[in-house]
């Protein structure tokens, strides 16, 4: 809900030890490559951080347009290719982008090509749209340090079993229903520029402020 300042980042990546926003909690990496140094987000300059009314009100668009696009996705997408995680958790592959843009802010959702977001990425997986979004919200919200490169690699599985973890979840590495539930935060953009506003919001359009 708007005005939730609950800071669900990721920080200190340093080395092989992970360091949790507000949790004295530190774990061991268990992908073999060492994790490269990650700072938490910085907040966006106070004058380009966007309004609470219009926080707000693109809030509800975000919550209604899901809703809206969940109830008109069919069972057919969800059979052309299907990903079942450790979690037995059996979706789609997110093949694309769901877009949501309003009163100057916009957020984007890896999906399936008719727009339902309850769909699957795991290594290996590599596309220009879906994993691309997906990096960059574990850059933005969670504070990681990928590069955007559009591969779903090691560090990328690392860095969602990073946010699973803090999530209180199986480690799994696969970015699917059960993480987006669990409230996985997609960051919010300026459509000026497309650059992060310093928040984030989960599935149901709730907003936190990462800055």
């Amino acid at each position: 809900m708007l005005g939730k300042t609950t800071r669900k980042t990721l920080i200190a990546m340093v080395g092989t030890t992970v360091g949790v926003a507000a949790a004295a909690v530190a774990v061991t990496p268990t992908a073999s490559f060492a994790a490269a140094p990650a700072a938490s987000p910085a907040a966006a300059p106070a004058a380009n951080r966007p309004s609470p009314a219009q926080l707000a009100e693109f809030e509800r668009l975000v919550a209604k347009s899901l809703a809206a696009s969940k109830s008109m996705a069919t069972s057919k997408s969800m059979a052309t290719s299907t990903t079942v995680s450790p979690d037995g958790i059996t979706a789609g592959d997110c093949d694309s982008v769901l877009t949501i843009s309003g009163n100057g802010l916009a957020t984007a959702f890896p999906a399936l090509s008719d727009g339902n977001i309850d769909c699957a990425l795991r290594n290996g997986d590599s596309s220009d749209l879906a994993v691309g979004k997906l990096q960059r919200a574990l850059n933005e919200c969670y504070g990681q340090n990928l590069a955007t490169d559009n591969d779903f690699g090691p560090k990328t599985e690392q860095s969602v079993k990073n946010v699973q973890h803090f999530l209180g979840l199986n480690q799994t590495g696969v970015y699917d229903p059960v993480l987006i539930d669990a409230g996985f935060l997609y960051p919010i953009h300026f459509t000026s520029d497309n650059s992060f506003s310093g928040f984030c919001q989960d599935r149901n359009g709730n907003v936190i402020s990462v800055g």
